[in-house]
C-alpha cells in the first residue's frame, strides 16, 4: 500500500501524459490497459480495484488513475486491501498446497527448502502471469 500511495500522489501531481508515457515503458503495461483503468475509475471509483486481479491489471495503474482523477486517497487504500488480496490469497493457497504435497512426499525436508519451493512457485507464477496479461491487453 505504500507503493500505491506514492503512485497515487505521483498520478495526482504530474500530467496524465507524463505518467502514461512512463508507465507504458514498464513490461506488461499497455496503453489500452491504462485507458481501461482510467475508464473503470471514472465509472466505478476505487471499487473497480476488485476487477484488476481477475484481468491481470497491475495495482499501480489503479493507484495512478485514482490520483489523476482525484479519488480520495483513503478510499483507494480502503479498496486496496480486498482488491489486492484476491490474487495474493489465490496464489498463496495454491503454493501452500504444493508445499504440503512436497512435505508429505519428503517428510524430512527442511523449512528452508520449503521456503525455496514457495518462492520458486511465486517466481513461476509471475513468469507466466506477466506475459499472459500483457498479450491480452
Amino acid at each position: 500500500m505504500a507503493g500505491g500511495t506514492v503512485t497515487y500522489w505521483w498520478g495526482h501531481k504530474v500530467t496524465a501524459e507524463a505518467s502514461r508515457s512512463a508507465l507504458v515503458t514498464v513490461p506488461a503495461i499497455t496503453n489500452a490497459m491504462i485507458s481501461k483503468v482510467e475508464q473503470d475509475i471514472a465509472e466505478s471509483g476505487a471499487a473497480s480495484l476488485m476487477k484488476g486481479p481477475t484481468r491481470g491489471i497491475p495495482y499501480k495503474l489503479y493507484a495512478r488513475a485514482a490520483g489523476l482523477q482525484r479519488t480520495p486517497l483513503v478510499t483507494l487504500l480502503a479498496w486496496s486491501v480486498p482488491g489486492r488480496m484476491v490474487r495474493f490469497m489465490m496464489v498463496t493457497l495454491a503454493v501452500s498446497g504444493i508445499a504440503a504435497v512436497v512435505r508429505r512426499r519428503y517428510p524430512d525436508i527442511s523449512e528452508r527448502r520449503i521456503s525455496t519451493v514457495f518462492w520458486i512457485c511465486w517466481g513461476v507464477f509471475y513468469a507466466v502471469f506477466i506475459p499472459l496479461t500483457s498479450r491480452r491487453h
